[in-house]
């Protein structure tokens, strides 16, 4: 593989061109997924309404027992408030220990999804949380009920705003839960990296990182200027995407940088709106500095080394 240098501050990666492979995030982090869970989709909507404030978060139980996935490592599901989530801890990792909480959010029509009896996890353990979508949609849920391409931004907009300050209540509440070093790691895909942006612009004191692919900001909700608690963002874009086209992720990255944001940002030749073999490269690579960064390491975990060698920055 070749890193070639692209306009401006932005990297590319040059590969070999890929398919159309429609594998949900968390496969790229676990390099596995088993099927979706059926338990998890058992009720309808989580959330009433986009931005709607939500209930006392009462019902979380910590007593809630763990079972085992198909890789061995512990599962459960867990709710704060209306929002459902999977609480996953990696195999030999003691659940109560304090861990880096890293949470997936996933794309429009999709779902959470266990990891298969064959996946490999981060070498710095870290617990992941699963949300689900709160709208159903088509064959999987989604964040809010709209498509790129149907050029709702008003709409989106509005959803967005409003879902980032919903989500910021999840992500402090993940971390007054659970045990953890930092505050919570966010990745997303597609709408998943959508609402990981809007979280990071809009709440950033929720996050410790923030990484989103195949995604874009609408630049009229970006603020005048980056706050102090402002983090770093990375993103992670294929050029040949034609569901969220490279343009409007590109006018994105301008827009925040003008106001003071620091944008890390590869694009992948050859990667359509879907993973590759680079994106979950360039995936692992991000999520294994933020879990280090988080847990101030400088070496592997000696606790859990899983990890594919390939993948280590």
């Amino acid at each position: 593989m070749i890193m070639r240098r692209a306009e401006g501050e932005r990297w590319a990666l040059r590969g070999r061109r890929s398919g159309w492979r429609l594998a949900p995030l968390i496969c790229a982090l676990w390099l596995g997924c088993a099927e979706p869970v059926p338990s998890v989709l058992a009720e309808d909507t989580l959330i009433e309404g986009v931005g709607a404030e939500s209930r006392a978060l009462s019902d979380f139980s910590e007593h809630i027992p763990y079972a085992q996935s198909p890789d061995g490592s512990l599962h459960r599901h867990l709710r704060f408030g209306k929002l459902k989530f999977i609480e996953i801890v990696p195999p030999g990792v003691d659940p109560h220990a304090s861990l880096p909480i890293v949470v997936h959010f996933h794309g429009l029509s999709d779902r959470p999804r266990l990891p298969s009896a064959s996946a490999q996890h981060p070498s710095i353990p870290a617990r992941i949380l699963l949300p689900r979508g709160p709208y159903p949609f088509e064959r999987g849920f989604a964040w809010y009920p709209y498509r790129v391409r149907e050029n709702r931004r008003e709409e989106m907009k509005r959803a967005l705003e409003g879902t980032a300050h919903h989500l910021a209540r999840f992500l402090d509440e993940a971390s007054e839960r659970f045990r953890t070093p930092c505050r919570p790691i966010a990745v997303g895909f597609s709408q998943g990296g959508m609402i990981t942006l809007a979280t990071a612009v809009l709440r950033p004191e929720s996050l410790e990182a923030a990484i989103a692919l195949a995604a874009y900001f609408p630049p009229e909700l970006i603020p005048e200027s980056a706050s102090e608690r402002a983090l770093p963002i990375r993103m992670i874009h294929g050029l040949d995407d034609a569901i969220v086209p490279p343009g409007p992720t590109l006018e994105s990255v301008e827009a925040l940088r003008e106001r003071g944001f620091t944008i890390d940002l590869t694009l992948i030749e050859g990667m359509r709106h879907a993973s590759t073999p680079d994106s979950d490269r360039a995936l692992g690579e991000a999520i294994h500095r933020a879990l280090r960064a988080c847990t101030h390491s400088s070496e592997r975990s000696p606790i859990l080394d899983t990890a594919r060698r390939d993948s280590a920055p």
